[in-house]
């Protein structure tokens, strides 16, 4: 997990604005609890956008597992939100998506994605938004475990009103040519691949392909069949003219006249496949970022003031063989009031990939988020890939896990190996891996666990299941099924069951909550000059833990700092007409208590809690692309009961005006203390220009006091949040 963002506290949940903001210092100024693997401060990580044979398809990579409950519109528009919630591993009473994140995706030709944006909704509940340039047609395929999310976009050919649209019957048959000929044209096999490519066209749906049109031509040519490719170059401008491919297939048809002229002096060539192409894409932006707190009207607290500026980008290069890219993000925030937050600068990813399609082998080495195969988060190290045959695969990685938040530098006690095997869309409906992991710190066992991912997607549905087991401690970490079906037109039922230790266990864990209490020789305290005895200092290797105890209480420690939480979730969609849809799940989640042991004081468990969420969903009420909610929680818990009720929506006024007004009412009733009451109105703006884009978000919060009891330690306060950004796209 990775701890290295500032967050931005446009969230508003379930707390006050001094709680956010004391989130905001404890996740910049401490270090990560060990194993605390399931908390991100980010959970966007990376984003992966491919050209298929239908449109696009667009892969967005989480740093922690989150559910997908509903998204709208259904099946077309300018956006889609997709309501998401996380996996149990924390008091859910917190707000756990406490500012907005953003990841911007490659200029890709005439790929319609925009942007990809996580907005805090209702506390534990967050939007995912996926921006497009203009109105698509989509489906929302799978979240595979909760750590990526697919979306199949479908691109319009000139051809049908259905363009692109392969029968199923020729999909596998055509991918496999694609594949075929690819390799043929890496070994210089021209004449092969002239001949595969146009077997391809001459397929049902084959036709309406640009790419083998595309590359017919370039296989023509480098086999020296001018005139053919010439007439295939032509073809694909008349029939595919506003394609991405449209720009290299005229330049490669200039080149070809051009070469045809007479008396003209002959340019070098360079080597078969060995011309490369460069790209670049990424954001930057500058926030302005501000929180005041009025007590009681009679004073005001200023919480915050901070610049944050940001950065995401990728270097690509390219050629028919190998693709390279670099990734760099990170950011630097300057702290106006000098507070114990204070000025900072993180990196967040800095890594270098390279893959060759020939050998299907590719790698990444630096810093780079775990995905999944027993690696907990982020980490520095190098991971590998090999494909082969058509389905099967290989993967491994080795490296140093990323904990602290407050250190750039990589941290050598503490290092693993990770291997992987797997199968990719088996029958066109199964994907699963096994792996194995095992990490040492400071030289000993710290974790050594294997287990598998499967999942199922069908027609009506998908179903998701993985599990962790750590041999050396003889544990399970963790055990998740999940999955959807529609069990009728409009109708999609969605089932979760989760059992997993939090966090997960690692001999690290010992080192939870554990103090050193400064003694004398004689085993009392050290005394200051003013004789106080000096304040314990945290304990903060397994070395130091060894002065006191030996290794098998060390793993009888690490057991007791790691609780199970347990949660099942059921939910509906239902959608009504072409405009509406409701929306709505039940979720109970229990977590185990810990015993006193080592000097750490035991925690009480939380029994049952139990939420239900509700929301109905409009679009197009106003305007063409525009979405309203209202949402409803109700919440019966260890820490209090109450009940949430919120609106928002969001409005294009013009071209590139967005707005998005909210409201949420929040009524919490705790048994000692005075219940409380919170109004918590908001508005956005948002102009978005060709690579350009200024936001500004302002949010209130008032919060009152109700009934008898003792006080709350924060009540009767006032308070807002303001932010203002300026981002570029490039």
């Amino acid at each position: 997990m990775s701890r290295v963002q500032a967050p931005s506290v446009k969230g508003l949940g379930g707390r006050s604005l001094a709680a956010r903001l004391c989130v905001l210092a404890c996740v910049l100024t401490l270090p990560l609890a060990a194993g605390a693997q399931d908390i991100p401060d980010q959970w966007l990580s990376d984003l992966d956008v491919r050209t298929t044979k239908t449109g696009w398809s667009l892969e967005i990579q989480l740093s922690a597992p989150l559910v997908q409950t509903s998204h709208s519109p259904q099946k077309a528009g300018q956006l889609v939100e997709i309501s998401v919630m996380p996996l149990p591993g924390r008091d859910r009473t917190q707000d756990v998506f406490t500012r907005e994140e953003r990841l911007a995706p490659p200029k890709d030709g005439d790929s319609p994605i925009r942007e990809v944006t996580l907005e805090p909704q209702a506390p534990g509940h967050a939007l995912l938004v996926i921006k497009f340039s203009r109105k698509v047609s989509f489906s929302l395929k799978s979240l595979s475990g909760g750590r990526s999310l697919v979306l199949g976009i479908t691109k319009p050919t000139a051809q049908s009103s259905t363009p692109g649209t392969l029968a199923p019957s020729s999909t596998a048959e055509i991918e496999s040519l694609m594949n075929e000929a690819r390799r043929s044209m890496t070994s210089r096999d021209y004449n092969r691949a002239v001949s595969l490519y146009s077997k391809v066209l001459s397929m049902e749906g084959g036709a309406d392909l640009p790419e083998p049109l595309e590359y017919l031509g370039l296989a023509r040519l480098k086999n020296g069949q001018r005139a053919h490719a010439r007439a295939e170059y032509e073809t694909y401008l008349n029939r595919f003219p506003e394609t991405d491919g449209a720009v290299r297939v005229q330049q490669r048809l200039n080149a070809l006249l051009s070469s045809a002229q007479p008396d003209r002096e002959r340019l070098r060539t360079s080597k078969s496949s060995d011309d490369f192409t460069y790209d670049a894409y990424g954001t930057v932006s500058s926030s302005y970022q501000r929180a005041e707190s009025f007590v009681d009207l009679s004073g005001a607290a200023m919480l915050d003031s901070s610049q944050i500026i940001n950065f995401d980008g990728v270097g690509l290069m390219q050629n028919q063989r190998f693709d390279a890219r670099i990734r760099g993000s990170g950011y630097f925030r300057y702290d106006f009031l000098d507070s114990e937050v204070g000025d900072g600068s993180r990196v967040r990813y800095l890594n270098v990939s390279l893959r060759d399609r020939f050998l299907e082998l590719s790698g990444i080495l630096g810093r780079q988020p775990g995905r999944g195969g027993g690696i907990l988060g982020r980490y520095d190290g190098l991971s590998t890939r090999w494909a082969f045959g058509d389905q099967a695969y290989l993967g491994g990685a080795i490296g140093f896990p990323v904990y602290s938040a407050t250190s750039d530098s990589i941290n050598t006690d503490e290092v693993f190996v990770e291997a992987r095997v797997g199968m990719e869309n088996w029958n066109d409906q199964f994907t699963g891996e096994l792996w194995s992991v095992v990490q040492l710190y400071e030289g000993k066992i710290d974790r050594a666990a294997l287990g598998y991912e499967l999942r199922w997607f069908g027609r009506m549905g998908s179903a998701f299941s993985a599990m962790d087991f750590d041999a050396y401690y003889q544990e399970l970490n963790l055990f998740i099924a999940s999955g959807n079906l529609e069990v009728r037109e409009g109708t999609v039922i969605n089932l979760l069951a989760d059992y997993r230790r939090v966090p997960f266990l690692t001999t690290r864990s010992a080192l939870v909550g554990q103090m050193n209490l400064q003694l004398n020789e004689l085993g009392g305290p050290i005394l200051d000059d003013n004789g106080v005895p000096l304040s314990p200092s945290m304990v903060t290797s397994l070395d130091e833990l060894r002065l006191q105890y030996n290794d098998s209480e060390v793993e009888n420690l690490a057991k007791d700092r790691t609780p199970t939480a347990a949660t099942i979730t059921a939910g509906v969609n239902q959608r009504i007409g072409e405009q509406w849809q409701v929306s709505g799940d039940f979720t109970m989640t229990k977590m185990t208590g810990t015993p006193s042991s080592g000097g750490v004081q035991a925690m009480r468990g939380t029994g049952w809690d139990y939420y239900i969420f509700a929301q109905f969903i409009g679009n197009n009420l106003f305007t063409e692309g525009d979405t309203g909610r209202i949402n409803f929680r109700l919440y019966d818990g260890f820490a209090y009961s109450g009940y949430d009720v919120g609106t928002s929506g969001r409005f294009p006024l013009f071209y590139s005006l967005w707005i998005t007004p909210g409201l949420n009412i929040a009524y919490r009733d705790y048994d000692e203390q005075n219940d409380q009451i919170a109004i918590r109105p908001g508005f956005r703006a948002e102009w978005r220009g060709d690579q350009f884009t200024i936001e500004s978000d302002i949010r209130l919060e008032w919060l009152e006091g109700v009934g008898g009891g003792l006080p709350q330690p924060r009540s009767d306060e006032f308070g807002y949040l303001f932010d203002f950004t300026v981002r570029w796209d490039f």
